[in-house]
């Protein structure tokens, strides 16, 4: 994988059509297998190569699942997931299961982490009222991978506002080609969607397929005037490695300092969803 998408020639070379082609063909096709019965044979040797322990899980017996996507998309046990300060309106949570980095400001995280040329809001939104709402915001990525718990909950109580799906390529969202000078989070399949917080505030979500990764499926915040509690189900993904991009309006978050300093190394923190990771300001 590094060595595909690290350097520049390596760069020329991903960026040909034929390579999207590739991706996109590979991916829909793998979709459609782990959506047949028959994928079911490859849960028990998934389970052991990354060590799962299914106990946290509503189906914990791996003969539970009816397809291999059924069991990607695996629902866990409450109890296994606590949000902090459920009750505390400022109290922001992880999205996710995932690996984590949180940016004061875009322009912090295109120097340190998204080094794509075309990565700016309006690229990554398709939307220029909303990107401007946002200009230089502050940012959340949280990165899925393979054996994470593959469905995103809402960091904060909202009410989804706008949902936009944008058709796209199906790059890995693995650091190894989001740091280097690729379009990853501008050119992949993903849903961008805003959110009124109950303060009348509003925050944006983009919820990023990546390589195998063919569907991002809205569940309880699938339709405008769908509204969540802090860490209620707003989704999930099918097989493969994916994102959920939170972006907030300048100066409204503080991230925890933690998160913050591994950040600015540049380095991921994993964190589980439901856990506190910022602030937003009074």
């Amino acid at each position: 994988m590094h060595l595909l998408f690290a350097g520049y020639a390596e760069e020329k070379f991903v960026e040909l059509n034929t390579i999207h082609h590739l991706f996109q063909t590979e991916t829909l096709r793998e979709g459609a297998y782990f959506d047949d019965p028959k994928s079911v044979s490859q849960i028990p040797a998934f389970i052991q190569h990354y060590g799962l322990d299914m106990s946290q899980y509503e189906i914990s017996d791996p003969a539970g699942y009816k397809t291999f996507n059924d069991f990607f998309a695996r629902k866990i046990k409450p109890e296994a997931r606590p949000i902090s300060d459920p009750e505390d309106d400022s109290v922001i949570t992880s999205s996710a299961d995932c690996r984590l980095v949180v940016f004061p400001t875009v322009t912090a995280a295109t120097d340190l982490w998204v080094k794509g040329k075309k990565f700016t809001l309006a690229t990554l939104m398709q939307d220029e009222d909303l990107a401007k709402e946002f200009e230089d915001g502050s940012v959340a990525i949280f990165r899925l991978a393979p054996q994470d718990y593959h469905r995103y909950h809402a960091p904060a109580a909202c009410t989804m506002e706008t949902a936009k799906e944008i058709a796209g390529s199906y790059f890995t969202v693995n650091p190894c080609a989001v740091k280097e000078d690729l379009n990853v989070f501008t050119e992949n399949h993903r849903c961008v969607a805003s959110f009124r917080r109950p303060d009348g505030k509003r925050f944006a979500m983009v919820f990023v397929g990546a390589l195998l990764v063919g569907t991002i499926k809205n569940t309880n915040t699938s339709a405008p005037g769908d509204s969540v509690k802090k860490g209620d189900e707003m989704g999930y993904f099918q097989y493969g490695g994916s994102t959920v991009i939170g972006i907030f309006p300048k100066g409204d978050v503080t991230w925890d300092d933690d998160l913050l300093k591994n950040s600015q190394q540049p380095v991921e923190t994993i964190v589980q969803m439901g856990a506190h990771v910022g602030k937003f300001n009074q």
